[in-house]
């Protein structure tokens, strides 16, 4: 067969991707003797392809650490779950496997077909991976799709739905893969350490209570949903445990009526792979679907209330108008992020949008208020904002240091307290309660932004953009795991799989001496050679470094007085490439002091121009930028650590 002829079609695509093993495929599982189907993506095949690759062999190699505590967490092998684990003592280079859960709809969600075509998903990535790739789609792994109507009908019990994962995870915990890297064989071993999911799926899974509204709505600990609004730390209430589980299993069975009393169900649908039996460890808290799009709205939406009904004569009252105005005006660091405009409806009951649109209200609420309210720290409507915001710093921080997670438990059982003073019992839901969870979970699993739910769900999004292209309902979760193998597939062809593959913009390219001579003086120094007046240099308005977009005229973080935590932000004027060494040309702005009813720091610019690498900023993403009375100010969008 000529080489053309190998992919005239799908078909014999295919074909030639399974004889030469570059390809795994879904697999098709039966229930109820062959009248429903699922579809399951071998774990261990993919794994075997994965390490495979050299590059990431070696990178998960690298990242390897001893077993010790840390000061600072930045990962899950940071946090005491990780330490004590008897499994990961004895295999410290073992993999870390992440598991996520979450229904979605592939078709329009609110057209005719809604719900007709729900989907269960079930995907994974591995946790030895540095946060910055975990992120990437391309990362994510598929393991399961099944329609959810199945698992309805099987009264939500996952068991046969999850047979073969469970047997795949056994496997990679206690005999481990052959991986063939470089023509070396090695044995790797591996364990699932966290699943995430909104609380309903975690729930579903871990064997709890289905409803939040009565009753032990928690998985952390025994508290009742009458209790929740008067309990703030962890001291105050019960926590579950192995043992108090075990009983409570046992009590469910031997009478089923218990479980309204205890919260619990029936068995952990991955409970066979908890050596010690313990769950809790299992099912971190999710601070998107809990902050984001429950905490964070809920608490905006009340603050707007009362500014919108407030005395317009104490400049207390703003109008939707306004604040529509304002939202429209602001300049974002992600314009796409930019919120819907409120309604009244929306104001009143629920706001509208995604979490990303959700947290980027709450970011920007100084900035749409400041023109027309006097916001001030001793107005208790606002110290509930503020409160909340210190809480966020912490939450959304890629590292945090041990010594803070007391001040983040202070913070969090000021916050509910007084949220429950200033808006009252009624407004108070068991997400609010899950934050008192918070810093011991931190403790465990290190920050909770690596194991959040935002980069999964952005998965969604692939399959339900197959789903329209595929314009086919037949064998659906076989279209879609296919369409999804087949670009993991390319993917992993790639020379590197780590090279960051978006799209820079045009360059322009201009003579050296056309740089003031401070400029040239300082390029000069960096890269330690001569550079003459004549010699091309090219100039972008943005590039990507590690993945990350670093853009003209933004302001970026580049340096924090490590005594006092005080940032130091630049802005970046220049981007050039200077004998293929690309360089940032910036200003510095320096803090004269934190505006606090701004939650923002007051900047003045300084003189002199200032060279760096795109390495020498400490954080890639920039902050927000904005000036209110004639002053310019720097928002951090979360806590940033030189360490």
């Amino acid at each position: 067969m000529e080489f053309g002829e190998q992919f005239k079609s799908e078909y014999h695509l295919l074909r030639y991707l399974k004889q030469t093993g570059q390809i795994v495929m879904p697999s098709t599982f039966s229930v109820d003797a062959g009248k429903h189907t699922f579809q399951y993506v071998s774990l261990l095949k993919v794994l075997q392809k994965f390490l495979s690759l050299d590059v990431v062999y070696s990178h998960i190699l690298g990242r390897q650490q001893p077993v010790v505590a840390n000061d600072v967490l930045t990962d899950y092998c940071d946090g005491d779950a990780f330490h004590s684990d008897d499994f990961f003592t004895a295999n410290p280079g073992a993999l870390r496997i992440h598991m996520y859960a979450d229904e979605f709809e592939p078709r329009n969600p609110i057209g005719s077909d809604r719900g007709k075509h729900k989907i269960t998903a079930f995907y994974y990535t591995v946790g030895n991976l540095h946060p910055k790739y975990r992120s990437q789609l391309k990362f994510i792994f598929l393991a399961i799709l099944v329609d959810y109507e199945i698992i309805r009908m099987k009264g939500n019990d996952y068991g046969v739905i999850l047979e073969p994962l469970i047997n795949d995870l056994r496997i990679l915990q206690e005999t481990g893969i052959i991986v063939n890297v470089g023509g070396v064989l090695q044995n790797v071993k591996g364990k699932l350490v966290t699943v995430s999911g909104d609380n309903l799926t975690a729930h579903d899974l871990a064997g709890f209570q289905r409803h939040f509204n009565s009753g032990r709505i928690c998985r952390s600990c025994f508290v009742d949903h009458a209790d929740i609004a008067c309990k703030y730390v962890e001291d105050d209430v019960q926590m579950r445990t192995a043992e108090a589980h075990s009983y409570h299993l046992d009590g469910v069975a031997a009478n089923p009526k218990n479980a309204s009393v205890y919260g619990v169900v029936k068995q952990c649908a991955f409970a066979e792979l908890q050596v010690d039996s313990n769950i809790f460890g299992l099912f971190p808290h999710d601070i998107m679907h809990d902050v984001l799009e429950g905490v964070i709205p809920v608490t905006v939406r009340l603050v707007l209330l009362r500014y919108l009904n407030g005395d317009p004569s104490q400049r207390q009252h703003v109008t939707l108008s306004d604040l529509n105005s304002a939202i429209d005006s602001c300049d974002l660091t992600c314009a796409s992020n930019r919120p819907n405009h409120l309604t009244a409806t929306a104001v009143n009951t629920h706001l509208s949008g995604s979490a990303s649109h959700k947290l980027e209200l709450f970011l920007m609420l100084p900035r749409i208020l400041a023109p027309f309210v006097d916001v001030s720290v001793i107005d208790d409507v606002w110290s509930v904002y503020l409160l909340l915001r210190e809480i966020c710093d912490i939450l959304f921080a890629p590292a945090v240091e041990r010594d803070q997670l007391g001040h983040l438990q202070h913070l969090i059982a000021t916050f509910l307290g007084t949220f429950v003073q200033v808006f009252g019992v009624d407004k108070f839901l068991p997400k609010f309660h899950y934050m008192m969870h918070y810093p011991r979970q931190i403790a465990l699993f290190g920050p909770l932004k690596n194991l959040w739910c935002m980069r999964f769900e952005g998965k969604h999004q692939y399959f339900k953009k197959v789903a329209v292209v595929a314009n086919n309902s037949k064998n659906f979760c076989y279209t879609l795991a296919k369409r999804h193998q087949l670009r993991m597939c390319w993917e992993m062809s790639a020379d590197d799989i780590f090279e960051c593959k978006e799209n820079g913009c045009r360059s322009r390219t201009y003579a050296f001496d056309v740089l003031g001579c401070d400029i040239r003086d300082i390029v000069t120094d960096i890269l330690n050679v001569p550079v003459t007046g004549s010699e091309q240099i090219a100039s972008v308005n943005f590039m990507f470094y590690d993945g990350m977009k670093i853009a003209l005229n933004k302001v970026y973080v580049v340096d924090v007085a490590e005594e006092e935590q005080v940032p130091v932000f630049c802005v970046v004027k220049f981007i050039i490439c200077v004998r293929e060494s690309w360089l940032l040309c910036i200003r510095l702005l320096i803090p004269n002091f934190f505006e606090q009813k701004y939650h923002a720091f007051c900047v003045q610019m300084c003189d002199g121009w200032h060279v760096i690498r795109p390495n020498q900023l400490l954080d890639s993403n920039p902050v927000d930028f904005f000036d209110i009375d004639g002053q310019s100010y720097a928002n951090m969008r979360y806590a940033i650590l030189k360490h």
